[in-house]
């Protein structure tokens, strides 16, 4: 910068004269010591600066592939189409396993039963080359006898399966009665059968077995031969229908009861006296197979490991944003989940909570929302209840309390929060189920996207500085500022106010002490809104020095609650600047 040399002609010349006229008295005199430095006043010096228009593409200075702010366009196709920034993050939710496991019950060991039987032959004479006649039916009445008792074990029950009223078992449980004749009775010419046979069994046993009740757990049969010394049941249960007996208490399960043979007969034919009379015992044996369940009916209670999620970080975010000063409230921040629920297909519902917890520095502050699985697939919508939402097709609306302060520090402190942590908590599935089978049922996964336009809510708070420098020259350099006065037009397209402040530089980029001013306002939407601002030095004795250039500090303030989202095009144009210093010019001559 050239300062006027006009103004400081006549000083000069002066100065000149002084000397020229000392130079004619006496030329022996010793000028050295004579300070030739010389000052003078300077008032409103113009400083040439130039500043071209900022946008607010080039403050927040984002590129196409950035992941935390993206351009969006809204209202596509309308008159009022246009392009808005907004704060995006999406991330996966990994997968978390529903299992409850295997049950497995094994054989049972039943002790065998015997019931006593008196045999009487009929006695007849022996006439030889007279044939024996045809001998009657011997007919025993079975002797009601004790039983042996049993007990299906189910151990390490699922703690979440709390009533099993039926299950079904993934082989049939095989059931096998022998009833076993002694050696002595089997004679040649003996035909031995049992008749009108009630057997007690297992109760509660599905079966398609005729004569089977499993109410009282009886089955009737009319009529059982004996082959090669017994005579054998078969039958085989499907699974178990327990009813109000299926209560699980402490991961065990027991079901209990009596086998034996309840009543009958036994019938003995004769076609020769190979036999003799005599007190005989047959032998009941009990068989009943292991089995491994395979889906059960009753009542649920599920709790899923707590589901963590990626965090959404926001160290990345531009400078204008990622600021001690700033605060932000976000109208509209909308959280899209995308949840499986791997049990839906069984008509089970599930219940959790979405957390999304901010991070500050100084501590955290979360924001609970509530939910509910149904079907295979869920999609859920996050928004705030601040702001009238109409979620995408398909997505159930979810109302968080408070969501549009996530970006705010309620604690007191300024600036974003680090990241966001996400996670889906106290997952439970709880209710009654037809089917649902055991062991390892699926995955609970998903994804989420968070999506915030900058559309400020009433009271934020986005502290942005730019420096412009390199105005100091060797003559500015000379002038002892006092006073400096910055005047402008600004035509801001920003739908929100700026509160303008200037702090002065120096050619090493650090602040020059001032005194306090106060800050300008710029409206939102202004055209060619006067701007000036007067910065004077801290004190007479303090001038401001080495003056470089200024540091522009612009706080955004939203004071109107309905002002649309920011965008890449809207414009602050600072035209007509002038900058003019006065003070002190000093110089050597």
């Amino acid at each position: 910068m050239q300062i006027n040399r006009m103004t400081l002609a006549k000083g000069i010349l002066s100065i000149a004269a002084v000397s020229v006229m000392t130079g004619c008295v006496d030329d022996k005199y010793d000028l050295t010591d004579i300070d030739t430095t010389s000052q003078f006043k300077v008032n409103n010096l113009t400083v040439p600066v130039e500043l071209s228009k900022i946008k607010l593409q080039n403050v927040i200075n984002i590129d196409d592939d950035d992941e935390t702010i993206k351009k969006d366009t809204i209202n596509k196709g309308s008159d009022d189409e246009k392009v808005i920034y907004s704060i995006q993050k999406s991330g996966n939710i990994d997968p978390t396993e529903f299992s409850l496991g295997e049950v497995k019950v094994a054989a049972l060991q039943i002790n065998p039963t015997n019931i006593p039987i008196d045999v009487h032959v009929p006695e007849l004479p022996s006439i030889p080359n007279i044939p024996i006649p045809d001998l009657p039916d011997i007919d025993i009445d079975l002797p009601k006898t004790d039983k042996q008792s049993y007990e299906f074990k189910m151990e390490n029950v699922n703690s979440a399966l709390e009533v099993l009223t039926k299950v079904t078992t993934k082989a049939p449980i095989d059931i096998q009665v022998d009833l076993r004749v002694p050696e002595e009775l089997l004679g040649d010419g003996v035909e031995i059968s049992f008749k009108d046979i009630v057997l007690q069994l297992p109760t509660d046993l599905i079966t398609d077995m005729a004569g089977y009740s499993k109410e009282t757990g009886k089955l009737k049969i009319s009529e059982l031969p004996v082959v090669n010394g017994k005579a054998t049941l078969n039958m085989h249960a499907t699974g178990l229908d327990l009813g109000n007996k299926g209560k699980v208490e402490n991961g065990t399960l027991g079901i209990s009861g009596q086998v034996g043979v309840e009543s009958g007969k036994i019938s003995i034919k004769l076609k020769s006296l190979s036999i003799t009379s005599g007190n005989y015992n047959i032998t009941a044996e009990y068989h009943v197979s292991g089995f491994e369940l395979k889906n059960f009916s009753g009542k649920i209670n599920y709790d899923m490991d707590d589901i963590k999620i990626n965090p959404i970080s926001l160290n990345d975010l531009p400078d204008f944003l990622n600021n001690d000063k700033t605060n932000i409230i976000i109208d509209n921040p909308v959280v899209l989940i995308t949840i499986n629920n791997p049990v839906g297909q069984y008509g089970l519902k599930g219940t959790g909570a979405i957390n999304l917890t901010s991070k500050f520095s100084n501590g955290s502050v979360p924001h609970i929302g509530h939910f509910t699985l149904e079907g295979s697939e869920n999609k859920l919508a996050l928004c705030s209840d601040s702001v009238e939402y109409n979620p995408p097709t398909g997505y159930t609306k979810i109302v968080i309390p408070g969501l549009r302060r996530i970006l705010t520090n309620s604690k007191g402190a300024s600036g974003l929060p680090e990241n966001i942590e996400v996670s889906v908590s106290d997952l439970n599935f709880a209710g009654n189920v037809n089917g649902l089978p055991l062991g390892n049922l699926g995955e609970a996964y998903g994804d989420y996207n968070f999506t915030a336009p900058l559309a400020l809510g009433k009271g934020s708070i986005i502290y942005y500085n730019t420096t412009e420098d390199g105005w100091g020259s060797d003559d500015l350099d000379k002038v002892n500022i006092y006073l400096l006065k910055v005047e402008a037009e600004c035509t801001s397209e920003l739908p929100v106010d700026i509160k303008l402040d200037l702090q002065p530089i120096n050619s090493n980029g650090a602040p020059i002490a001032i005194k306090e001013i106060e800050s300008m306002i710029i409206p939102a939407n202004c055209k060619n809104y006067p701007v000036s601002l007067i910065l004077e030095s801290i004190d007479k004795k303090t001038p401001i020095k080495d003056f470089d250039g200024v540091i522009f500090e612009a706080t955004i303030e939203q004071k109107d609650p309905n002002a649309p989202a920011l965008g890449p095009d809207i414009e602050i144009d600072l035209n007509k600047l002038s900058i003019t210093v006065s003070g002190d010019y000093t110089t050597d001559f």
